[in-house]
This record gives structure tokens, C-alpha cells and sequence, in this order.
């Protein structure tokens, strides 16, 4: 791995951690699980997918 890749990976897990543990991005961490709940195979875009693609598209780039 290179110097350079290294350094990346220690800021990403630096980060991650502090992401991770810190009461400061605790409204991220809720607002992350509204997404990934209307992104699943049961959450929202899946029951309009088979309706209208154009409102799928629409509405997952706004999210």
C-alpha cells in the first residue's frame, strides 16, 4: 500500500470513529437509518418502482 493510501485509510477510520462515538453526530446517525429504511426492498421507492419510474428517479434524487 502505498504512503499515500495509508494516510487515507488512518483519516478514514479516524473519522469513522468519531463519527461512530460522539453524541455530536447523533441526529446523522437517525436521519442515515430514514434513508436506508426508504431505500430497502419494503420501504417506499420499492412500492412506487413498479408504478411510476419517473417519480422513483425524482424523488431518489431529491433524497
Amino acid at each position: 500500500m502505498s504512503k499515500h493510501n495509508e494516510a487515507m485509510k488512518k483519516l478514514y477510520d479516524k473519522n469513522l470513529e468519531l463519527y461512530k462515538s460522539g453524541d455530536i453526530y447523533k441526529n446523522y446517525r437517525e436521519q442515515e437509518s430514514v434513508i436506508e429504511n426508504i431505500f430497502s426492498k419494503s420501504g417506499v421507492f420499492a412500492k412506487l418502482e413498479q408504478e411510476n419510474l419517473q417519480q422513483v428517479v425524482l424523488l431518489k434524487v431529491s433524497v
